[in-house]
């Protein structure tokens, strides 16, 4: 866990959509199938460690992450003593094994460092106030109080903290709504003077030079597999994996024919088409004319 993961889950939504321009064709750092794991992790950090809550009585001290998957329960006749603590930066956030502790925290950097009998590694628990859980444990443990009701500390999330839970919110759902959205868009192919191109998600251009056979089909080829794409019901954006064609990029509805196809010199292929099945004719006739005179297949 830790500062890492917070980073990293903030730094990747925005790299993934970040393109490395390499011969003018913009290549995307990571697929649709990589941001949604991506957020699916956060969520799932989110969910597994939201929150601290430290529960003790006069035998038992509860130690409850998020939503109660991760817990920790300690006997108060196992312990030697309780002191406050200041944790380190870098000890992070959820559950750190160091060498000399196990580290349970969400926020911050006060905490209570507790020592259990027989054991070379003390346990660190993040507490808004630690000087309190210690004086209950201590007080306990020492016999110096007749503790018959059940004590409650919780690990407050400061303002910080909130930013932080919002900020990856945030970065969660809006990489995942505009993945969705721009896989279900329209392709946005144009024609310029001397090239055909498509900017954004998975974008090419490609100039007239470079197309050697144009054509349309009224069947798609059959997919082995999506290598870097976008797939959802009759769109299909993205690289993809053809039987008898091999890598290709495709920007398709799938059920509107016909589609473009198109090959360049450099065997690459291009499938793409509007919803609109005319305007898709329009555009063939279009590209047609710019190109002049090739072999069709």
């Amino acid at each position: 866990m830790g500062w890492v993961i917070i980073i990293v889950c903030i730094i990747i939504p925005f790299a993934s959509f970040f393109p490395l321009v390499k011969s003018n064709e913009p290549i995307l750092l990571a697929d649709s199938n990589m941001l949604v794991f991506i957020s699916a992790m956060m969520l799932s950090i989110l969910i597994l460690f939201y929150r601290l809550r430290v529960r003790v009585n006069s035998d038992y001290l509860y130690i409850v992450l998020g939503i109660g998957i991760f817990r920790k329960k300690i006997a108060l006749n196992s312990i030697v003593s309780a002191r406050p603590f200041t944790c380190k930066l870098w000890y992070g956030w959820g559950i750190r094994f160091l060498p000399h502790a196990t580290v349970y925290n969400v926020h911050g950097i006060s905490a209570v460092e507790i020592r259990i009998k027989d054991k070379d590694r003390s346990v660190i628990v993040g507490v808004k106030n630690p000087d309190d859980l210690c004086n209950y444990i201590n007080a306990n443990i020492n016999n110096n109080l007749n503790l018959n009701t059940e004590s409650s500390v919780s690990s407050v999330k400061p303002a910080a903290m909130k930013f932080i839970y919002s900020l990856i919110l945030i970065l969660t759902v809006i990489p995942l709504l505009l993945v969705f959205y721009l896989g279900i868009r329209e392709p946005r192919v144009r024609l310029n003077e001397a090239s055909i191109e498509l900017k954004g998600l998975y974008g090419f251009k490609y100039t007239f030079d470079e197309i050697s056979l144009l054509d349309t089909v009224s069947v798609l080829p059959p997919i082995i597999m999506r290598t870097n794409g976008f797939s959802f019901n009759n769109n299909l954006k993205g690289k993809f994996r053809l039987k008898n064609i091999g890598h290709a990029r495709m920007f398709v509805k799938s059920g509107h024919t016909p589609y473009i196809i198109v090959i360049t010199n450099r065997n690459e292929y291009l499938l793409f088409n509007f919803s609109d099945n005319q305007m898709t004719r329009d555009f063939y006739i279009k590209l047609r004319d710019k190109i002049g005179g090739f072999i069709w297949l």
